[in-house]
């Protein structure tokens, strides 16, 4: 029988949409959101993470048309995940529409490398 206190951490599919009005409150506190993110990759809290758009648009094209956030997070309960998304920069700046937020457990089957720009 196994002694071990190690927290067992799982996937979280996190699909957080914008407030409809969010983009300029999302380029105000973007860069701090992108130091949040790295820094929970970096301590391995997070495998995923990217902008969803309202439509297709290459890399280099601007304006981006943001619509809102996914993450795959690793946390050991739903209320780990939600604890987690309510303490970065885009929950404080008003950006995430938490009414029409989803978290649902998740575990990656495949994933591939990040395309190019």
């Amino acid at each position: 029988m196994s002694t071990s206190t190690e927290q067992v951490n799982y996937e979280w599919l996190c699909v957080m949409p914008d407030q409809a009005d969010a983009l300029p409150r999302r380029l105000a506190v973007r860069e701090k959101h992108l130091v949040n993110m790295k820094s929970l990759s970096d301590a391995g809290k997070i495998s995923y993470g990217g902008i969803m758009l309202d439509r297709p648009t290459l890399p280099s094209e601007t304006p981006i048309p943001f619509a809102g956030s996914t993450i795959i997070l690793l946390a050991s309960s739903k209320e780990e995940a939600i604890a987690t998304l309510k303490a970065d920069p885009y929950t404080a700046g008003n950006v995430w529409d938490w009414d029409k937020a989803e978290i649902y457990p998740f575990r990656t089957a495949i994933r591939g490398p990040v395309p190019s720009s």
